[in-house]
């Protein structure tokens, strides 16, 4: 699911290399737009948040017959080697886990964070320690990149509608840990 807000899809520069994917294009712009043949595109002109377009694209994945979700934004950045380590840990750890990416620039690590902390104080790399299964308990992580399963979205109840961008979470009965 990417989600867009005034954005051209044209300019969405990693949608050529998730060729073999089925990619739902959420639109909350003023404007439709004419998306490429081989992805699906739903345009909201309300602006409603990524939430509604998250479980718009839950829908779809079900009527596809899709296990996961990978939720990303228009101005995501991303080493598409991602997408074969989100596979490989899926078939690892299974349903049971959300995967999420380390979200870094330089030696800052801005997500998973330490809540309580201001955004501008990302904790240092030196200090985290990486483990393939991590509890973010008492942490926050960044929407954009995570891959969700189905089944762990259905046992807890969709996304809050009531929370239009940032601390969108699935719930807090998932596992946590990634």
């Amino acid at each position: 699911i990417v989600v867009i807000y005034n954005k051209p899809i044209s300019e969405i520069e990693y949608l050529g290399g998730l060729k073999d994917s089925d990619i739902l294009i959420y639109d909350n712009s003023l404007k439709p737009q004419t998306p490429p043949a081989n992805i699906f595109y739903f345009h909201n002109a309300n602006n409603v948040g990524v939430s509604r377009a998250y479980n718009y694209g839950k829908e779809l994945a079900i009527k596809l017959q899709k296990d996961f979700l990978i939720i990303l934004d228009q101005d995501t950045s991303f080493n598409q080697d991602i997408l074969e380590t989100y596979v490989q840990y899926a078939n690892e750890f299974g349903q049971r886990y959300i995967y999420a990416p380390i979200v870094k620039n330089g030696e800052r690590i801005y997500s998973p964070f330490i809540e309580g902390r201001y955004r501008n104080h990302p904790q240092n790399m030196s200090d985290f320690n990486y483990e393939k299964k991590y509890n973010i308990e008492g942490k926050s992580i960044i929407n954009s990149g995570m891959m969700i399963p189905i089944e762990a979205i259905n046992n807890v109840g969709d996304f809050n509608e009531n929370i239009k961008l940032d601390f969108n979470v699935v719930n807090d009965a998932i596992e946590k840990q990634i």
